[in-house]
């Protein structure tokens, strides 16, 4: 007997900085464009957190599965993660350049 036929997820990923949200949510915008059948996926910012909420709908789609969900969801959360590191890291080279350019200026008398 089977109980259910369809799964609904609920992700959140927390950011302190609003900014890096909207520029993260917007750099992994074209990971949820195309979809199965069967799949729904819809990705949106609320306050300092990226969220993602979807259903997989396993009766109106026989080829997912499980495993291809979880890809999916595993996916998702990889490329939010690359995003965020990647931000970081540029603002940390960007600090650092200030931090080197402001160093090297001759003191005025």
């Amino acid at each position: 007997m089977i109980i259910s036929l369809a799964v609904e997820i609920n992700l959140q990923f927390n950011i302190l900085n609003e900014k890096q949200v909207r520029s993260i949510s917007k750099s992994v915008e074209p990971e949820n464009v195309l979809v199965p059948q069967g799949v729904m996926l819809k990705q949106y910012v609320d306050d300092n957190a990226i969220k993602l909420s979807g259903s997989f709908n396993f009766k109106e789609n026989s080829r997912l599965t499980l495993l291809s969900t979880l890809r999916t969801l595993d996916d998702w959360l990889k490329s939010v993660i690359l995003a965020y590191k990647t931000i970081n890291m540029i603002n940390n080279l960007i600090i650092v350049k200030q931090y080197n350019h402001d160093s090297h200026r001759p003191m005025l008398r």
